[in-house]
C-alpha cells in the first residue's frame, strides 16, 4: 500500500490544473537530451543525469550517472545502456536497474520510458501485461531506489503484472525544461505487480507523447521517484536566453549547469551550457557580473550557505579559467537557502531552488 504522504504527494503532482505560463507537448528523444530525475534520502534529494548519445534507427544510446552519499563514503557509477528501436516501440518491460557487471543491452526492454505500444493500450482504455526490474532481495522502496539511484547489488530480478489505465482526464504535471517551469500532458496508471510472496502496488505518470512517452513519475511501495528537469538542444539557445534576460531584466538564471551531489564539482554535462553563456557574456565586454548560487532547504542553513558559496566560485572559475571570461567582471556570493524560488516541500520545488544566477549592474534597478 502506498503511504499516505506518498498518496498526498501523488495527488498534489497530478492536480495540475493551476495556470502554467507555458506548455510542453513534447520532450523530443534526439541527441543530446539530458534528464535529471531525483528520489528523496535522509541525506538529501540525489539527483541522476541520463544523456541522449547517439539516435539511429537501430536504436539509442543512453548514458546515465549517478554520485550516491552512503554513510561516510560515496558512491559513484557510470553505465551505458542501449534501447532497440523495436523495444522503444513494443516492449513490455521496464528495466532501469544498473550493475557494473552489466552488458549494455536487454532485449525486450525499455530504460527510461515506456514503449509507444503500452501507451497507446493504456489511451484506449485497456490493461496490459507489464514487468518491473528490481534489485532481488530488497525492500521494493529501497530496491526502486538502487534501481534509479545506483543499484550495484547483485541480482535483478522481474514483478509482472498489470498497468491499468487511470480514469480518463486531462491532466498534467510541472517540469523545468530547458530552464522554465512548464506544464507537460501525462497519462497515468496503476501497476499491480507480483513476485514470489511479493505484492506491490503503484502509480506511474508518463508524458502523453506517442514519439517519446518518457517515465516522469513513479510512486511504488510507498518510495517517489520523479523527473524534474529536461533540456534539449533546439529548445532555445541558452546563449540568446541569458543574453536577453540580462538586457531586459539584469539578472538570469544559468540554465543547464548540474553540480555533482552536495557538492561544488561541476559535472560534463554542465559543458554546453557554460559555453553558451561565455559566448553571450563576450558580446557585453562592459558588463561586471555577479554569480550568485543558491540551494533547497536541506541540511543547515551553514552548510546551505557554504555551498551555495562554493558553487558560486566554481561556475566563476570555470567561466574565467575555461571560457576566459576575465576574472576582473565576475564576483561570487552565495545565499544558501534564503531566496528559494518555489516551496522546499517538493522535489520539483527542491531542484528549482538549486540554481545559479547571473546578475549585472543595472542603474536604478535591483
Amino acid at each position: 500500500m502506498l503511504t499516505l504522504a506518498a498518496r498526498g504527494f501523488m495527488a498534489m503532482v497530478v492536480s495540475s490544473t493551476i495556470a502554467f505560463a507555458q506548455e510542453v507537448k513534447q520532450i523530443p528523444l534526439v541527441r543530446g537530451l539530458t534528464l535529471v530525475s531525483a528520489t528523496q534520502l535522509p541525506s538529501g534529494d540525489q539527483e541522476n543525469v541520463v544523456t541522449v548519445g547517439d539516435v539511429s534507427p537501430q536504436g539509442v544510446s543512453y548514458g546515465w550517472t549517478f554520485r550516491q552519499q552512503k554513510g561516510n563514503a560515496v558512491e559513484t557509477g557510470t553505465f551505458q545502456r542501449f534501447v532497440r528501436i523495436e523495444d522503444l516501440t513494443a516492449a513490455p518491460r521496464l528495466n532501469s536497474v544498473f550493475f557494473s557487471s552489466d552488458v549494455d543491452r536487454f532485449p525486450g526492454s525499455t530504460a527510461f520510458s515506456i514503449s509507444r505500444a503500452v501507451l497507446q493500450k493504456l489511451k484506449a482504455g485497456a490493461p496490459v501485461s507489464y514487468s518491473l526490474a528490481k534489485v532481488d532481495g530488497v525492500d521494493f522502496g529501497t530496491g526502486w531506489a538502487g534501481a534509479i539511484g545506483g543499484g550495484l547489488l547483485s541480482t535483478r530480478v522481474y514483478m509482472r503484472g498489470t498497468l491499468t489505465p487511470a480514469p480518463k482526464g486531462a491532466a498534467r504535471m510541472s517540469l523545468l525544461v530547458n530552464g522554465r517551469r512548464v506544464a507537460v500532458p501525462v497519462a497515468q496508471a496503476r501497476g499491480s505487480f507480483a513476485l514470489r510472496d511479493q505484492k506491490l502496488e503503484g502509480d506511474f505518470f508518463v508524458l502523453d507523447d506517442p514519439e517519446h512517452p518518457l517515465l516522469l513519475r513513479a510512486v511504488v511501495g510507498g518510495f517517489a521517484f520523479q523527473m524534474i528537469r529536461a533540456d534539449f538542444p533546439g529548445g532555445g539557445s541558452a546563449a540568446r536566453m541569458v543574453e536577453s534576460e540580462l538586457e531586459s531584466k539584469c539578472r538570469a538564471e544559468v540554465p543547464g549547469v548540474y553540480f555533482e551531489f552536495g557538492s561544488a564539482q561541476l559535472r560534463t554535462e554542465s559543458d554546453a551550457a557554460l559555453s553558451d553563456i561565455a559566448r553571450a557574456l563576450a558580446a557585453h565586454p562592459a558588463w561586471k557580473l555577479s554569480i550568485e548560487g543558491h540551494t533547497d532547504a536541506v541540511g543547515t542553513a551553514a552548510s546551505n550557505l557554504s555551498l551555495s558559496q562554493r558553487r558560486a566560485e566554481a561556475v566563476k572559475a570555470a567561466l574565467s579559467m575555461r571560457y576566459r571570461v576575465p576574472a576582473a567582471r565576475l564576483t561570487a556570493t552565495g545565499f544558501g537557502r534564503t531566496k528559494p524560488k518555489e516551496p522546499n516541500a517538493t522535489l520539483e520545488g527542491r531542484a528549482r531552488n538549486r540554481r545559479v544566477e547571473i546578475v549585472r549592474s543595472c542603474a536604478g534597478r535591483q
